[in-house]
């Protein structure tokens, strides 16, 4: 399995054994099979799932094309869905990864 499966396994608060060093290992949440020496705090759930999803990635609006909050990159995810029906979405696989990687780099453009 993979690390998102393990994660969302937290999420879906079911028991997790850990034989790597995923960023949810160490924190009291899974079983670990191997020691986390550096890890000696404690997280909860909601810390863990607080760090991971609001206070360490940076969320780049997709209509400003600048940083923005969580909330906010949420609130313009879910217009988009309701203002599109599932057969006006078009892209390949490959298009729609390229547009990210574009949005992410003009992001950082206008952060400067």
């Amino acid at each position: 399995m993979t690390s998102l499966v393990g994660f969302e396994a937290l999420l879906r608060e079911l028991s997790v054994v850990v034989y790597g060093l995923p960023f949810y290992a160490g924190w009291g949440l899974t079983e670990d099979r191997h020691a986390h020496p550096r890890r000696t705090r404690r997280l909860t759930l909601d810390e863990l799932v607080a760090g991971t999803l609001i206070r360490y990635p940076r969320y780049v609006s997709p209509t400003t094309r600048t940083f923005t909050t969580p909330e906010i990159a949420v609130e313009q995810l879910r217009r988009a869905r309701d203002a599109t029906s599932p057969r006006d979405v078009k892209g390949s696989w490959a298009g729609r990864k390229l547009r990210k990687v574009k949005h992410v780099i003009e992001g950082l453009i206008h952060a400067r």
